[in-house]
């Protein structure tokens, strides 16, 4: 058994494993705990690795900045929980990684059953605005008032900080008169403390759907803002 392994995630990985050989038509499921084994197994398996490489090209799309097996026991909204209630084929996810998923769901379900929640499709959306509601607390404590978006067409500031919450990062800018915060896209690159940027809202009618965004601006960067001080001396 590998070093520094737990005899139940390691029969957990074999688990996995063998399913998705399954899938593949090399091993077969005779019950919950055994498997059909062929003696030509490794064999087989590279084969099928090899043709897989061949016929298809890794893309990779991420999905949350945490961990699946770190959300089970998340106190806050986690990105598992959008899923409650589905079947991970419905969620068009396959192999090792669906098992996965199905197995972090049913774990995820208890916790949240042990602290007093019902799990369902709406459990993320409420453990999501209790979070915002602590995290914009604890910034005003900081930063003074919270200034939303929704009352503004821009809004120039620095930025000061990311939040990470259940559904990704939030960037928090500050002004004088206060803050506000941001969602930040998962594929999107952070900005260095103490930018100045400007957030546009942005409305989008593209494809028949109105949909609304908030845009980036950057106005200055932190050695933009250094080189001026220079200047002025």
């Amino acid at each position: 058994m590998p070093h520094l392994v737990s005899t139940e995630e390691y029969l957990e990985r074999y688990s996995t494993r063998l399913e998705t050989l399954t899938e593949a038509g090399i091993t077969s499921r005779v019950n919950d705990s055994t498997w059909a084994i062929p003696t030509d197994l490794v064999t087989r398996a590279n084969e099928l690795e090899e043709v897989t490489r061949k016929k298809h090209f890794v893309k990779v799309q991420v999905l949350s900045h945490t961990p699946v097996k770190e959300q089970i026991q998340n106190s806050g909204a986690a990105w598992i929980d959008q899923h409650l209630g589905e079947s991970a084929e419905l969620m068009g996810f396959r192999g090792s990684f669906r098992l996965e998923i199905e197995r972090a769901l049913r774990k995820r379900e208890n916790v949240l059953k042990s602290q007093g929640l019902k799990p369902g499709k709406e459990t993320f959306g409420k453990l999501l605005n209790i979070e915002e509601a602590a995290l914009n607390t604890r910034l005003e404590a900081r930063y003074g008032k919270y200034e939303s978006l929704q009352l503004v067409k821009q809004y120039l500031g620095k930025v000061v900080g990311y939040e990470l919450l259940g559904d990704g990062y939030r960037m928090v800018v500050k002004t004088n008169s206060g803050f506000t915060t941001r969602k930040v896209g998962l594929s999107e690159a952070q900005l260095p403390f103490q930018s100045e940027v400007t957030l546009l809202r942005v409305l989008d009618f593209s494809n028949g759907k109105r949909r609304e965004f908030v845009k980036v601006r950057v106005v200055g960067s932190v050695k933009d803002n250094e080189r001026s001080k220079r200047r002025t001396r």
